[in-house]
């Protein structure tokens, strides 16, 4: 009883901490890779078909019957640094039909700030063949502000943020010396809030006389993840996973703040719905052991993100600007595959050395904006396992990943009817910094 007290106070803590900090992307996209710190030291390489602790939750629901008997508890944390810097390449604004204005503005400092994501997962075999367990996650997220008041995209976007908590009840099975099966519930919460400004049709630089508008909402939703391990001989390890499509209907409102040369500058509160449809998402990963110390380490994802190609607003009442009662915000996303490579070496009875290295495609290769100034990653990654004692071990992780250099050239029509044409060079990178602990008892 007292062990089972320990547990629950520690899961109520990090599902509130996932809640508070979890709400920036650092994989391609907006998916959040970083759901394992052991996993972080090799890349992901190889996570869904080689289970070390609880955190096989996310990777690979299967992955628990791999464990030792007992009652695991995976614990994460993550510091993410990422940088960004937008070069405007002429961006312009063209006030409802008449010739372009520009240029829009100045330039931004880093739209990001360091980050913690944290994460935790409960495992506990009922009988040697037979496991439960629960991980608290967030997979998805996103955040960025501009502070500057006459940064050039500021009609694009002036600051983002999503947010989603996955809680993920998990069972799992051993149906013979040869194949694990596993699956999990996904119960996932997600919050969006989206700003921008609206043009002054006088003029791309008349700050005082823009406008505002914010689109917000919230929802719950439900989906399934399933997995299995294949061990087809003694050294081979194959893991397959499949995380389905998550469907939110965000529940909030559209706020408009027009400008004074926009039907007189009024105020509209619009409720209404919006979708956001996030990927199904497919993975496989082998495992080699090729001798009692060096196991080598593969994995491939497919990310289903053709899905969220666009954001469609349904409107309780017709939208604010004209006579129809929906929007739709193009996003333009394509499906992408990521590939990682890497190794376990158990160094010593204490230490386990983790590297690997990943590339990771972006979807954003359409309708590129502000709102996620995306490109191809290049990960490398390093990291380690300290058996402290039998029954404890701490994880350590880093890496780096280099962010393809990219171009975002965007024409869109803003509320009140100016074409805005939004260009700029992108420039960023990304640090992470990861620890972790796993007990069982």
């Amino acid at each position: 009883m007292r062990n089972t007290r320990k547990v629950l106070l520690v899961l109520s803590i990090l599902l509130t901490g996932t809640a508070v900090f979890s709400d920036k992307a650092v994989a391609a996209g907006f998916f959040i890779q970083e759901q394992s710190v052991n996993g972080l030291g090799q890349a992901f390489a190889g996570i869904a078909a080689m289970p070390e602790n609880a955190s096989t939750i996310f990777y690979n629901p299967a992955g628990l019957t791999h464990l030792k008997p007992g009652t695991h508890v995976t614990i994460g944390l993550h510091t993410i640094i990422p940088s960004a810097d937008l070069k405007d390449k002429g961006s312009t604004v063209d006030p409802i039909g008449g010739f372009p204005l520009g240029p829009i503005g100045g330039s931004n400092e880093d739209p990001f700030d360091p980050i913690l994501v944290p994460n935790i997962y409960l495992a506990h075999a009922v009988n040697p063949d037979l496991w439960v367990g629960l991980g608290v996650s967030s997979p998805y997220g996103l955040g960025n502000k501009y502070e500057n008041q006459d940064f050039f995209g500021r009609y694009n976007s002036t600051s983002s943020n999503l947010l989603t908590v996955d809680i993920a009840p998990t069972m799992a099975y051993r149906v013979n010396e040869y194949l694990s099966v596993g699956a999990s519930a996904n119960i996932q919460y997600a919050k969006a809030d989206l700003e921008s400004s609206i043009p002054d049709p006088t003029g791309p630089n008349n700050i005082a006389a823009e406008g505002f508008q914010e689109l917000e909402g919230q929802d719950w939703s439900a989906s399934y993840t399933v997995g299995m391990i294949i061990e087809p001989t003694e050294k081979i390890d194959v893991g397959l996973n499949y995380r389905h499509k998550m469907v939110h209907e965000l529940d909030g409102r559209l706020t408009v703040d027009l400008p004074d040369n926009i039907a007189g500058g009024i105020v509209i509160h619009n409720p209404g719905t919006a979708d956001l449809d996030l990927p199904n998402i497919a993975s496989l990963g082998v495992a080699y052991e090729h001798d009692d110390k060096l196991t080598l380490l593969g994995q491939v994802n497919w990310f289903g993100w053709s899905l969220f190609d666009d954001i469609t607003v349904d409107f309780d009442a017709p939208n604010p600007l004209d006579s129809s009662t929906f929007a739709v915000v193009p996003q333009g996303y394509k499906n992408t595959f990521s590939l990682a490579l890497g190794a376990r070496y158990d160094y010593s009875q204490d230490w386990t050395l983790r590297g690997g290295v990943q590339y990771d495609e972006t979807p954003t290769q359409v309708d590129r904006s502000t709102l996620v100034p995306d490109g191809d990653r290049y990960w490398i990654a390093g990291g380690a396992t300290y058996h402290w004692r039998e029954n404890i071990s701490l994880d350590f992780g880093a890496t780096y990943i280099h962010v393809a250099d990219e171009t975002i050239n965007l024409g869109e029509t803003e509320a009140g009817g100016s074409l805005v044409n939004t260009r700029a060079d992108i420039d960023s990178q990304i640090g992470i910094l990861s620890v972790g602990m796993n007990y069982r008892f």
